[in-house]
């Protein structure tokens, strides 16, 4: 088992060419060598459904590969049954309790893992990616565009399942999935769910059913449109003090002073100047608190999170930055912001 494993360090996954330069060359103890490393690394990953499928194909293209197989088996059984820890469960315990557990297992097996950067994007909005994912670690943002304007919908934590619309309703990613810290999280793809569900009947609609219970992104986006609409946006001249807060509590803040364009009872709209195109993506989901002077001596800090940011000034890199507030303001607070504008 040790020379397998040693194999397992020494060859990446991705190397389908390599494979398919060695089976030109006809060079079949190589690919089988080959093939037989990369599923046992994938294997000791926690990555089963490729791990599988490079043993399928190791015995496709090397019949008589059955010590190989064998020994890849072993590693890939051994793998699983450590694979679902205590704290994983417990992250996932919900979901657990819904589904048998034999269900829950194989659930679990028939995903694969991702690693997502900050600010990577995970899905893009139009997309056809019937793919469900399943967040273990870090923090996800949902967006959508709006003409030319990125708005923000909620954040998505550890626990939290997105992707059930098009994963089981078959249509297009009407949000955007964007890592805001370091992500991981669990991918489980359309055609190999499928061939996982034959085992185990009403899995399907089981699944579903908690997914689309915990799925509440159209209601957001109505909402989100009705308070667009309903919310009267008032034009102010103010310079406002804010402060950015950091993804994590360690962060430090980041003060600075910004033009107040217009504000309403549930948010506002700052002027920035952002030279950097790429960095307007990162304060979608961040928290802002403005100092709202709203009388002689009276200020008040008023927190909110960023949720559309946009170009109205190509030469001079001015953006609106829309805030919505946690907590809306009273029409008492808002006519007294207003009269300090007009002085």
């Amino acid at each position: 088992m040790s020379d397998l494993n040693d194999k397992a360090k020494l060859y990446p996954r991705g190397t389908d060419a390599q494979i398919e330069q060695l089976l030109q060359d006809k060079d079949i103890a190589g690919a089988t060598e080959l093939l037989a490393g990369n599923a046992v690394s994938a294997a000791m990953e926690k990555d089963f459904v490729t791990a599988e499928k490079l043993r399928d194909r190791l015995l496709a293209v090397n019949p008589n590969a059955l010590f190989e197989v064998i020994r890849v088996n072993e590693v890939i059984e051994k793998e699983k049954s450590s694979a679902i820890s205590k704290e994983y469960i417990s992250l996932w315990q919900q979901l657990y309790d819904f589904l048998e557990i034999d269900a829950f297992s194989a659930l679990y097996h028939c995903q694969r893992f991702k690693d997502y950067q900050a600010d990577e994007v995970i899905v893009q909005q139009g997309n056809l990616d019937s793919t469900l994912y399943f967040i273990n670690e870090g923090r996800v943002a949902l967006t959508y565009r709006q003409g030319q304007k990125e708005v923000f919908i909620k954040r998505m934590e550890p626990g939290e399942i997105i992707g059930c619309g098009p994963f089981f309703d078959v249509s297009v990613w009407t949000v955007s999935l964007v890592a805001m810290t370091a992500v991981k999280v669990q991918a489980l793809e359309r055609q190999d769910f499928l061939k996982m569900v034959l085992q185990y009947p009403g899995l399907e609609a089981k699944l579903a059913d908690f997914c689309h219970r915990s799925n509440n992104i159209l209601e957001l986006l109505r909402k989100l449109e009705g308070n667009r609409r309903n919310d009267r946006r008032y034009p102010v001249q103010l310079v406002l003090v804010n402060s950015l807060l950091g993804n994590n509590e360690n962060s430090p803040r980041q003060q600075f002073k910004a033009q107040l364009e217009d504000v309403s009872l549930g948010g506002l709209s700052l002027s920035i100047r952002i030279t950097q195109k790429e960095k307007t993506r990162l304060l979608l989901g961040r928290c802002l608190v403005s100092f709202l002077p709203l009388g002689t001596d009276k200020v008040q800090e008023r927190s909110g999170e960023i949720v559309g940011v946009t170009l109205y000034d190509y030469m001079d890199k001015n953006y609106s930055v829309h805030v919505r507030f946690d907590q809306p303001m009273s029409e008492e607070e808002l006519k007294s912001l207003l009269l300090q504008g007009r002085k």
